[in-house]
């Protein structure tokens, strides 16, 4: 069985639990609450809102994956293809060939 260990102690707890990528023990997490939490934090928060209204429109599209447009198009090819067999009306199964 893995023994797992609090990302800022790193000592074994009973309790972890899972919070901004790692796992932390009871008391670390209370601590880290309470770093995070407060007026600058606030003030911050609502900067960082601000710039992203502000900068978002200039920022450029980001181009598609090209493995997932090929992968898209492959796809779509193969829909079509399938839709093309014509179905027989008695069993409502496509025709075999």
């Amino acid at each position: 069985m893995a023994h797992h260990r609090c990302t800022r102690c790193k000592q074994e707890s009973e309790r972890r639990h899972k919070f901004a990528g790692g796992l932390f023990c009871e008391d670390c997490l209370r601590e880290l609450g309470r770093a995070s939490s407060g007026r600058l934090g606030f003030w911050e928060g609502l900067w960082g809102w601000f710039k992203t209204l502000v900068v978002s429109p200039f920022k450029p599209m980001p181009k598609p994956d090209k493995k997932a447009v090929a992968a898209k198009v492959a796809y779509n090819a193969m829909r079509a293809k399938a839709l093309k067999i014509p179905f027989n009306p008695v069993t409502l199964n496509p025709q075999k060939r």
